[in-house]
């Protein structure tokens, strides 16, 4: 990975330079990560020169070690005693960012809406400096996957099918919802991984909540089972959901679970380089609409997924300009939740190719 890190910044440069941005100022553990292969801290990355890690001094010995980026300061407010060798500023962090931008006299900075808010607040001491949102700039590089990183994705696809396996085989009447999470936690820790999102598995009428909160319930005859899971290895996220079925299914649980494979189906068929987001997620909508439960698929139809498991792109209505690229990475997950009796959601993490998509998920879906 470490040989990805600095092209990674040359690539922000040029879209710097392309949108007359003189310095960025990068936050959030994931975009830091992107840039640095290290999870903390602030990056500030100007049009020419060194790109400085900004980290709490709590961080400092561990951001030498980890860090691509190696012209790495600490801040410390209070503590005023140095050890040698550590190179720290005694200021806190915002005051620090704010003599940087003042560095520049004149021109534009790209930040975060919280480095937006706090230096627009202080425009009167930087009155000739603009302020941009750097989401747009980041977003963009992130959203294309490069093969390294597909390689991790399909690596944490994989140990995601491992742990789906097992607790598929703990799943039967009696069981508790929680002792099922505990087996997919094995699984991961096992494979070196950590889970990407805390594990849902919802029985019953708690599978009608699309984020349910595993807990007590013991599985009963009958129930609609939604498990819903993801790995994280070496950084990157992976997301798949399985619906089961204890026992013989009846026949609206049959329609229901035929509309949501119907639905999945349709959308993955369309899916491809140059198809819209909302494009997309129109067929699946359509779909489930056809078998009357419309109402009832309350969310988008997926997401990016990386660094982050949630991350742009977003298949939405409300997503009418996004158009899909290849290397994008992807969730579609169609679900259909009736409150007080149950639900169903199918999902895969898919890679977006140039004619159609390759599936990193892999695992039977119809579960019946």
């Amino acid at each position: 990975m470490h040989s990805e890190y600095g092209g990674r910044t040359s690539k922000l440069r040029e879209k710097m330079k392309q949108k007359g941005v003189n310095l960025c100022i990068i936050t959030g553990p994931s975009n830091v990560y992107y840039f640095t292969g290290f999870d903390s801290g602030t990056l500030i990355v100007p049009l020419d020169g060194e790109p400085l890690l900004l980290v709490s001094r709590l961080e400092y010995t561990r951001a030498l070690d980890y860090s691509y980026v190696k012209n790495i300061v600490a801040y410390s407010p209070y503590l005023k005693e140095k050890a040698e060798g550590e190179k720290v500023i005694f200021k806190k962090r915002s005051e620090i960012v704010l003599d940087i931008v003042r560095d520049l006299k004149k021109g534009v900075v790209a930040c975060y809406p919280g480095d937006l808010r706090e230096l627009s607040s202080q425009k009167e001491k930087i009155p000739d400096v603009e302020f941009k949102d750097a989401t747009p700039l980041v977003s963009a590089l992130r959203e294309i996957k490069s093969p390294t990183e597909i390689e991790i994705i399909r690596k944490a696809s994989e140990i995601t099918g491992k742990a789906l396996e097992v607790a598929l085989e703990s799943l039967k009447e009696g069981v508790r919802e929680i002792d099922i999470v505990a087996e997919v936690l094995y699984v991961f820790s096992k494979h070196e991984a950590y889970p990407a999102f805390p594990p849902i598995v919802a029985s019953g009428p708690n599978s009608a909540y699309p984020h349910a909160k595993p807990g007590r319930r013991r599985i009963e005859k009958g129930d609609f089972v939604v498990i819903d899971i993801g790995a994280k290895y070496m950084g990157y996220c992976a997301d798949m959901t399985r619906t089961v079925i204890i026992g013989e299914p009846s026949e609206k649980q049959k329609r229901i679970f035929e509309a949501v494979i119907e639905a999945q189906e349709r959308a993955l068929g369309v899916l491809r380089e140059g198809a819209s987001a909302i494009g997309v997620d129109n067929v699946a909508r359509d779909v489930i609409r056809k078998y009357g439960y419309a109402p009832y698929f309350n969310h988008s139809l997926g997401h990016g997924v990386g660094l982050d498991v949630h991350e742009s792109p977003t298949l939405a209505p409300s997503d009418k300009d996004k158009i899909l690229k290849e290397g994008m990475v992807v969730t579609v997950e169609p679900g259909v939740y009736i409150h007080r009796y149950g639900g169903v959601r199918i999902e895969d993490t898919v890679l977006v190719r140039k004619n159609g998509f390759e599936q990193l998920t892999v695992f039977e879906k119809r579960l019946l």
